[in-house]
């Protein structure tokens, strides 16, 4: 099968405020607003590199994936079919729907045709009443499922890379062709997020 990811909305906070990122790069300068903004959307972009590596939200945010152009051996021998939901921990499940061209999608319910595994990173288990197909070629069905993602807490090991890569690029800013700069990430960075990586739809 094959996946793909939306985030529909970012509802929480980032991890990491303006003062903490300053103090970090030992920046006495007070308020500067061309400097804050600066600060502040690198706080967001390494917050994002970081989700990206570690393959997970940081923040809360509302995710809808889609499953999609199935084969045979997606499929359990008892008909069913799991689907593992990316970028967790999952906070709720908001729906799940089952998709085939040509026809109004199919809201699923909970403990009838779905059924839940696990917690923060729960698998979705199809029953075989609704993976039955109903379009003439099956890998075109699909599910379409939404749900709310993020970290209740963030560990000091997260955060820590995080400060690390925006210090790397504040002060490699406009210095993108040299090399070691902010082009990549800092190998201190992925080793306190190493611990974090998760293998889903890798």
């Amino acid at each position: 099968m094959r996946t793909e990811v939306k985030v529909v909305s970012t509802t929480g906070s980032e991890p990491i405020t303006a003062a903490q990122a300053k103090a970090y790069l030992k920046q006495e300068y007070g308020v500067i607003a061309s400097e804050d903004v600066i600060i502040e959307r690198q706080i967001t972009a390494a917050r994002q590199l970081c989700e990206a590596y570690i393959d997970s939200s940081i923040v809360e945010k509302t995710i809808r994936t889609t499953f999609f152009e199935f084969q045979e051996w997606d499929y359990y021998s008892d008909g069913s079919v799991v689907l593992e939901l990316p970028r967790g921990p999952v906070k709720s499940l908001t729906s799940v729907k089952k998709q085939v061209p040509g026809v109004s999608d199919e809201t699923l319910t909970l403990n009838g045709n779905y059924y839940k595994l696990g917690q923060d990173w729960p698998r979705i288990k199809v029953s075989v009443a609704a993976t039955v197909t109903t379009s003439a070629a099956y890998d075109t069905d699909g599910y379409l499922v939404e749900y709310v993602a993020g970290m209740t807490s963030v560990d000091a090991q997260l955060v820590e890379g995080m400060l690390k890569t925006i210090a790397d690029m504040y002060v490699n800013r406009g210095n993108e062709t040299v090399e070691g700069s902010v082009a990549q990430l800092t190998y201190d960075a992925k080793m306190l997020w190493n611990p974090y990586r998760q293998t889903i739809n890798a």
